[in-house]
């Protein structure tokens, strides 16, 4: 079986794609994590990022589902994003990114899972949440790892990365078809859960 989890950044995808997982006793696939694997590797080696070949040159080397500490550094995520919205970026990652389904039983999140990844996946859910939401719990994820970023600048950065995923013209950011929405503003992770395993049947 393969749940999606689609929506934009901030939506709580990941936390709550990592307990429902578990509770199915699923695999857990987070697909920013192989852009963010890409954007790193790109830095490492200094390759300008408007260079397509030879960033698309780098993937068939790339382990792309061990993700490292270092993909989580904010200069890295920037980057993730701005490849991501590359047409042939997506288009050499899609057939790596199916290939970890050949296994069944996968909880996948990200911006496309539903809609272009896996559009015949079995269950498919978009999360949603207020921008004041979003931007409160990016704050906290910062602070976590001892960073602060005043509330206007965080604001900023996630309505960008909204633009950039909701107009770009490969695979764009949208509601799957078949999707159940779930607003995920003022609830907590177990109530998102719940509600996901009771769509599922599996409550």
């Amino acid at each position: 079986m393969i749940i999606t989890i689609d929506g934009p950044a901030g939506a709580g995808k990941s936390t709550v794609g990592r307990e429902l997982s578990r509770r199915l006793g699923f695999r857990f696939f987070e697909s920013g994590s192989v852009y963010r694997a890409l954007a790193f590797a790109v830095r490492e080696k200094k390759i300008d990022p408007d260079d397509r070949a030879e960033i698309c040159g780098l993937i068939p080397g790339l382990d792309l589902f061990h993700p490292r500490p270092e993909f989580y550094l904010p200069e890295i995520g920037d980057l993730a994003s701005l490849l991501s919205a590359l047409p042939e970026v997506r288009r050499d990652l899609l057939a790596c990114q199916r290939k970890i389904a050949e296994d069944g039983n996968l909880v996948a999140e990200g911006r496309d899972m539903g809609s272009v990844v896996f559009p015949g996946a079995e269950h498919k859910f978009f999360l949603d949440a207020s921008l004041s939401t979003r931007t409160r719990r990016r704050q906290e994820e910062l602070a976590g790892k001892g960073e602060s970023l005043k509330t206007e600048e965080v604001e900023a950065e996630i309505s960008a990365r909204d633009a950039r995923d909701r107009t770009r013209k490969a695979s764009p950011l949208i509601v799957p078809e078949g999707a159940v929405v779930i607003d995920t503003t003022g609830l907590g992770i177990a109530e998102v859960v719940e509600t996901m395993l009771r769509q599922i049947g599996k409550s």
